[in-house]
Formats: C-alpha cells, structure tokens, sequence
C-alpha cells in the first residue's frame, strides 16, 4: 500500500491559464468538473479545466456536462482562475516502481508524479528519456505567467527545473515510455 501523504502539498495559481498537475494519487478520483470546484471550494476562482490528447484541446467549462474527462495523476492540465489562490491536494505517494509516464508522438502533455532525487532539471529529463528504448524527445517546454519557455534536447537553452505539481509539453517523434529513474 502507497504511504498516504497527511501534510498537504500547495500549488500557487496565478491568474489567467496555469499548467498543473497531480502530485500525489488522491483518495477519491477528480473529473475537469470536480477538480474546478475543488479550486473554487478553496477560495479559488476556477472557470474551466484543460486537457490536451491527442493533438487536440477538450475545454471543461466549470458547471457544464461538456469534456468531463478523469483527471490522472502523470498527466498535466490547464486551469483557469481570474484571482490568485492556492490549491491544497493530498493523497497517497506514486511508487517508484511504477512510475512510468506515456509519451505520445507529436505533443504530450505531462506532470511528475513524484519527487525526484535529485530533481530532474529540463536538460536531465530528455537525456534519461532519449537513453531509454523508444525515447526521442525533442523539446521539454514548460509554461508559465502566460509564456511558453522551451528547452530544446542537447542544449543549455532554457534549463529549468520540473517541479511537483506542475505540467509540462514534452515533444517526441516518437510514442515511447518514461520510466522515472531519480
């Protein structure tokens, strides 16, 4: 059985889109719907939930039956908020063995789900991914503050490092797993 987390882990939203991901496996299963008004629930103010499959944008606007789609743990997601807030999410910790995340051909959009050590940076990231069978990533871009930043695989471009609870593109020209090493 997971270790279940009791000490909360914050993610800082700002206003307008953020990239956001799960840190930990919830005990109870968040839908765009439930994840917006556990945001709103908290004194945030989100309007809509977003995912990204397949090379195509589904728009959860918060109160509507449209794009109700699971949010999963592994996988990053937009938000909307038109104030600052802060998200509290607990759950139960990812095992290390387990912790394998699917990269898609083209963009995939992802999140860690669980701490590193030591953290992965942009840089580390694509090279642990592109030593594995499959891996070809291209591009690590995180976004942030309404701009994309992105690190191109081999460069000193943009390094930065991936941080719990957020979400990030990684673009492969090929599908491929990550098994998370660190």
């Amino acid at each position: 059985v997971p270790a279940y987390f009791g000490t909360p882990f914050y993610i800082v939203l700002e206003p307008g889109y953020n990239l956001i991901s799960l840190p930990v496996s919830p005990s109870s299963s968040y839908t765009a719907e439930s994840l917006a008004q556990l945001i709103n629930d908290q004194g945030g103010t989100c309007t809509s939930v977003v995912a990204y499959q397949g090379g195509t944008y589904l728009t959860h606007p918060l109160g509507s039956t449209e794009n109700v789609f699971p949010i999963s743990v592994g996988v990053g997601y937009f938000v909307r908020v038109s104030s600052a807030s802060t998200l509290t999410v607990s759950g139960y910790a990812i095992s290390r063995s387990t912790a394998q995340l699917s990269l898609e051909t083209g963009y995939t959009l992802i999140g860690l789900p669980l701490i590193a050590n030591p953290a992965y940076n942009s840089e580390s990231a694509t090279v642990e991914i592109n030593g594995q069978p499959g891996g070809s990533v291209t591009q690590l871009i995180r976004y942030e503050s309404g701009a994309f930043y992105t690190h191109p695989a081999g460069s000193t471009e943009e390094v930065f490092t991936l941080e719990l609870g957020r979400g990030y593109f990684i673009r492969s020209n090929s599908g491929s797993t990550w098994t998370l090493s660190q």
